[in-house]
Order: structure tokens, then C-alpha cells, then sequence
């Protein structure tokens, strides 16, 4: 199982065509799992990456991978997304949580 969060200020500037090293860089430290078993992989705040979606597109399509990717953008909700990976996309959204009657703490 891979996570990657992408909110990782040393990340700024990647380009999609750097995307490629995070999923070779885990099969180079696990090298049983490329080909042999299905993983997992979770790629958080993957949108702050321009042209995201032709990789895990391409992952989709080559890889024996089940890949989540979430992120607190809307474009992430976008139909445009599911579209563009042309298979089973399940999207779920996540209120923040608002804690009524709860006072914030007092300054003092």
C-alpha cells in the first residue's frame, strides 16, 4: 500500500510528468509487488498537480492497482474527472464538521 500526500510544500512546482517517480520509486522499495499482487494506492491533494488525471488514467490502465485519490478541491468532484477515467469512479463528499454549541475556548 502506497499513500502520497501531495500538500507537501518541498512538492511545489511538480509537473505530471514527475508523477511517474513517486509509483516507480515504491515498486523499487517493493519490487515482489509490480506484476504479483494487486496494491493500493492513495494519492491525496493530487490536484494541485496540473495534468493529474492522464496519470492515474495511464495507472488505470497498465497497472494491477486499485487507486483512491482524494483532496479538498471541488474540481475533484467535477464530472469531468469521472469522464476522463472511462471506468468505475465512485466519488463521496465530505462536509466539514461543525460542532454547534461549542465555544471556542476563551482568551484569558
Amino acid at each position: 500500500m502506497l499513500y502520497f500526500s501531495f500538500e507537501d510544500e518541498r512538492l511545489g512546482g511538480m509537473e505530471s510528468s514527475d508523477l511517474d517517480i513517486v509509483v516507480e520509486e515504491f515498486y523499487r522499495l517493493h519490487p515482489q509487488l509490480r506484476d504479483q499482487e494487486r496494491v493500493v494506492l492513495f494519492f491525496d491533494e493530487i490536484q494541485v498537480v496540473p495534468g493529474w488525471e492522464l496519470f492515474i488514467r495511464r495507472l488505470l490502465d497498465t497497472e494491477n492497482a486499485e487507486i483512491f485519490i482524494s483532496g479538498s478541491s471541488a474540481r475533484l468532484l467535477s464530472r469531468e474527472v469521472a469522464t476522463s477515467m472511462k471506468r468505475s469512479c465512485h466519488g463521496s463528499s465530505c462536509l466539514s464538521v461543525q460542532f454547534q454549541g461549542v465555544s471556542p475556548p476563551q482568551q484569558g
